[in-house]
């Protein structure tokens, strides 16, 4: 209903592929009510959320609830994000310069090495001194519930923020594809080359495999008002090039077997980096296998291992999935899923957008359920 706010629930029948109603809320009564109403249900799926599980559980108490495989990715990849945020240093990956990758007629002198300062947006600032605030009210031994009502945030953000290291930091999108070439380009850019396109044109032939716009990226760093030079007497190395927390958590939660060879080594230096990280990744992998290949009779094993990890995130999440795990097995084992609503849900943004936010729930629930309705008309029928 409002992004961020208010949200609603959809229910699809999985069998006949159709929107059967638009709930006003997705808290447990709501749910429970609108069961009760309709009886007969016998198989629920659904996200890992607590209201609808409380709800399901209490409106058709004998219906089989099932959790959506994919919400259980998504739920690994979130607590694979919290222990990488826990471990920033992990992020940091530095590679030496391929030497062969530079022509003999150029020269290999000192070049100037770049500092950018990065502006802090109005909304990191904003995280950073809830941070400081969480902090202190943690060191007052108050509880994550106590500090989230004060500070009016979540539960979860200040678990988070009472257990992270240090600050929240921008995440800044980077290329490991420049790693070794920064000497060529300072070099270039120092003779008076500054153009994106001549640069990439010049890399191209040096072996340069990125794209264009990482080039200009890249560039626009060096022309920026807040970039200086600084010369050094050494050849200079490679800046480290820092990864994503999102692009560490997605690569800990790939099957090994899909990872080229650039993701492998990124893995093995996360994994050599911390023994959390590498205990944290041997668990995923098994999960993510478990539950992509359905094989129920692994589950409570991988639990007691889960149980028994030095990674507390992991062992949070292994809680989760066991105060759960009735409708977990029934994920690894059943073939329904959420799949299909989630297709059902795309198709109510567009209903929403072609709205304009300009009608209440009633009518969208019409248009939704009514599929002719919502069709958009065709050439012909405009000019009939």
């Amino acid at each position: 209903m409002r992004k961020g706010r208010k949200y609603g629930t959809i229910l699809v029948d999985l069998e006949r592929h159709a929107v059967v109603d638009l709930l006003p809320d997705r808290t447990s009564e709501v749910l429970e009510t609108w069961l009760k109403a309709h009886p007969g249900v016998e198989l629920i799926t659904r996200d890992r959320s607590g209201s609808y599980s409380e709800g399901a559980t209490r409106g058709a108490p004998n219906a089989i609830q099932i959790a959506d495989r994919f919400h259980l990715l998504a739920n690994l990849t979130e607590t694979l994000k919290q222990i990488i945020e826990r471990n920033p240093g992990v992020l940091k990956i530095s590679q030496p310069s391929p030497a062969s990758s530079m022509p003999e007629n150029i020269e290999t002198e000192p070049v100037a090495e770049q500092k950018v300062t990065q502006t802090l947006s109005a909304g990191l600032t904003h995280k950073q001194e809830l941070y400081r605030q969480v902090q202190e009210l943690h060191q007052q031994k108050m509880s994550y519930r106590s500090i989230a009502k004060t500070l009016g945030m979540t539960t979860n953000t200040a678990m988070k923020y009472a257990n992270l290291p240090e600050p929240p930091a921008k995440q800044i999108r980077s290329s490991r594809k420049t790693l070794g070439f920064e000497q060529y380009i300072g070099k270039r850019w120092d003779a008076g080359t500054r153009a994106p396109k001549q640069l990439f044109l010049e890399l191209g032939k040096l072996g340069y495999h990125g794209s264009y716009k990482t080039i200009t990226r890249y560039v626009a760093a060096l022309r920026g008002p807040t970039c200086t030079h600084r010369h050094s007497q050494e050849a200079p190395k490679a800046p480290p090039s820092k990864l994503l927390v999102s692009k560490a958590a997605f690569l800990l939660g790939k099957p090994a077997e899909k990872l080229d060879e650039e993701e492998k080594k990124i893995i093995q230096h996360l994994c050599q980096s911390s023994d959390q990280i590498n205990n944290a990744y041997e668990l995923a992998q098994s999960f993510q296998k478990m539950v992509r290949e359905r094989i129920a009779d692994e589950f409570e094993n991988w639990l007691d291992v889960a149980g028994k990890s030095i990674v507390p995130g992991m062992k949070n999440f292994a809680a989760g999935l066991k105060r759960d795990d009735q409708a977990v097995k029934m994920a690894l084992s059943q073939p329904w899923s959420n799949g299909q609503v989630e297709g059902q849900v795309n198709r109510l943004k567009l209903i929403k957008r072609q709205m304009q936010g300009r009608a209440k729930l009633d009518l969208l629930r019409q248009r939704v359920i009514h599929k002719n309705i919502a069709r958009s008309p065709t050439i012909g029928e405009v000019f009939s």
